[in-house]
């Protein structure tokens, strides 16, 4: 009998309210849910439930207003787990507000002062610690640890060190996002700490420069490689993806497709990435998939695509 991997995905997700053609559109908004992790998880999740493989968790906390509940009930709609997921009186999900220009480039409006999500890791969510300790897989990013109070940081390092001492596997992108942090020091610090208790690290290129100062996506890898990790996967936007496990290094080129809306491309990227990783492919195999994955995500509007129109993956049975 083969035994599902389970994958937790920790973050924030939030209410989105997207701009339909601009802000000159007389329609009024489309609202859904939606955050990078949050969006890794839902991929992953369709993916893992079409070949019975990968069992996908979502941590983070919520209020217990009406939008809090929809968003479960929407994780859950995507074959999500979210029994470790807390309830917050008085705290609400965060919120942002999202256009898309005509070239499928997007921008962000952030209202996340009440989130419930920023006390993840403290007394007000019990049930998170024993969600790492029941995973096999954590995902994260530096969005999803840059919400977090310096103490509840402290508390998922050990949660980490200890997954990772049991056999577990760390996944993280940098995802970097500057109006989060107090500033570059702070980020730094903070991604680093994360970065020394990963085993994959999925980072995108501008964000490493930016936070890093990195000079191209070779000195990322090297940056990457000296803090031990094993396997990267560089995302490079158009250019496609820098892929070095152990000391091979291997360019991916993107899949060409005319984008739409580039939002959750590389959530997207990384849970095809992942998804293929849990499976057994290489990481040059891993990086393909992602590729394909997030083409045809850019190609259609918003972060979460109907399943139909994603690339079919082959499922695997055996858990590693």
């Amino acid at each position: 009998m083969n035994t599902p991997l389970d994958l937790l995905c920790i973050g924030e997700c939030m209410v989105e309210l997207r701009g339909r053609h601009g802000a000159q559109d007389p329609r009024p908004m489309a609202l859904s849910f939606g955050g990078d992790s949050a969006n890794v998880a839902i991929y992953l999740a369709h993916y893992g439930a079409a070949g019975s493989s990968v069992r996908t968790h979502y941590l983070t906390a919520v209020g217990e207003d009406r939008y809090s509940g929809e968003m479960l009930d929407w994780l859950n709609h995507h074959h999500v787990g979210t029994e470790s997921v807390s309830r917050i009186t008085g705290k609400t999900a965060g919120m942002y507000l999202i256009e898309v220009d005509d070239h499928g480039e997007r921008s962000f409006v952030y209202y996340r002062g009440q989130s419930a999500a920023r006390q993840l890791f403290t007394d007000a969510t019990p049930d998170a610690e024993e969600a790492i300790d029941g995973a096999d897989w954590v995902y994260l990013s530096g969005i999803s640890v840059a919400i977090l109070t310096e103490a509840a940081r402290a508390v998922l390092y050990r949660r980490l060190d200890s997954l990772r001492a049991r056999g577990g596997k760390v996944v993280f992108d940098t995802n970097y996002r500057p109006v989060l942090w107090s500033g570059t020091a702070e980020a730094r610090n903070v991604v680093t700490e994360v970065l020394r208790r990963t085993d994959l690290a999925l980072p995108t290129c501008e964000d490493e420069q930016e936070l890093f100062g990195d000079k191209d996506e070779h000195a990322t890898v090297d940056r990457l490689q000296d803090l031990g990790i094993g396997e990267i996967a560089v995302k490079l936007g158009h250019r496609g993806v820098y892929v070095a496990d152990g000391g091979d290094r291997t360019h991916i080129p993107a899949v060409t497709v005319a984008a739409l809306d580039t939002t959750a491309a590389g959530d997207s990227f990384n849970a095809g990435y992942l998804y293929r990783k849990i499976c057994g492919a290489t990481a040059v195999e891993a990086a393909r998939a992602g590729v394909e994955v997030a083409a045809a995500v850019v190609a259609h509007p918003g972060a979460i695509i109907e399943p139909h129109h994603l690339p079919p993956m082959p499922g695997c049975k055996v858990r590693l």
